[in-house]
């Protein structure tokens, strides 16, 4: 079966089904592939051994926004922290000593931005600059890419899975089962919720896709080839960025109900679903790793 005749009947699936019930194929869709991954992986799904292992603590999640120049980082030592993405290239990142790692799913999602080549030597720099008994968060999609390029062999792993999203509330979190990705900042905070934190702090969450200045790192920090055109380019599609946006917006909207403990240390941000606390606020009342 050629892949034009596939599509044909793809297309005339989708045409003649309710878009409930194709919504419903594609969830089972969805969780019959991430099943199969678990599966070749050899890794038992559900997050065994994470799940409410940090029951009572507290932590800081560090994203990547400009607002973290504001921040002196090195205020971070003894408390838990969940660095993710490019974020490790803080100056800071010794005396933070990140307990987490969160990573989104970058082969398959993101395969279209740059080469296999680029993303291996990114994460093996990411690997040789992680404090060694940091563990990763990362999806169970890429695991085959991971395996085979011998990446973060002697770290252990937290692997996640996600479905697409009904925009129902959620009763928990399903470390195997997480509500359609669009950023790494919600499988962040999803997997500290799934662990058992307390009070979660975010440093750096601003969203800012649109601004002069998206990181707090330049470009040249990052190890994935990463340039000021390539960012322009990324998000030139600004309807598609939108809507991807208002999707996190949502999400959030969804976990703050879920988990009321979240706060944004940003106070400047437009960002209004979490309540704001100053990073100095935070460090007082967060308790100790």
């Amino acid at each position: 079966m050629n892949n034009s005749f596939k599509e044909q009947c793809k297309e005339l699936v989708r045409q003649c089904c309710p878009p409930a019930l194709l919504y419903q194929m594609q969830r089972l869709r969805t969780k019959i592939d991430n099943y199969r991954a678990y599966h070749q992986a050899g890794i038992e799904h559900g997050g065994k051994g994470f799940e409410s292992i940090h029951r009572g603590e507290d932590c800081f999640i560090l994203g990547a926004g400009p607002s973290v120049l504001g921040y002196d980082l090195s205020k971070l030592s003894g408390k838990n922290v969940i660095t993710v993405a490019n974020t490790y290239v803080h100056s800071c990142l010794k005396e933070m000593n990140p307990k987490y790692h969160v990573l989104p799913n970058v082969f398959r999602s993101h395969a279209a931005y740059y080469s296999k080549e680029n993303y291996v030597n990114w994460l093996r720099d990411m690997d040789a600059r992680l404090p060694k008994k940091t563990i990763m968060v990362m999806s169970i999609h890429d695991w085959q890419e991971i395996n085979s390029n011998d990446l973060f062999s002697s770290r252990k792993v937290l692997w996640f899975s996600d479905i697409p999203w009904d925009k129902q509330q959620l009763t928990t979190i399903n470390i195997s089962a997480l509500p359609g990705i669009h950023s790494v900042s919600e499988v962040a905070i999803m997997s500290a919720i799934f662990m058992g934190y307390e009070n979660i702090y975010l440093l750096g969450f601003d969203h800012n896709y649109f601004s002069d200045k998206k990181y707090f790192y330049a470009c040249e920090d990052h190890k994935v080839g990463l340039t000021e055109a390539r960012v322009d380019d990324l998000l030139r599609d600004t309807a598609n960025e939108t809507m991807g946006t208002a999707l996190v917006m949502q999400r959030y909207s969804m976990l703050k109900v879920l988990h009321p403990h979240i706060f944004n240390c940003n106070v400047d941000s437009y960002i209004e679903i979490f309540p704001k606390i100053s990073f100095d606020e935070a460090l007082k009342n967060a308790k100790n790793s």
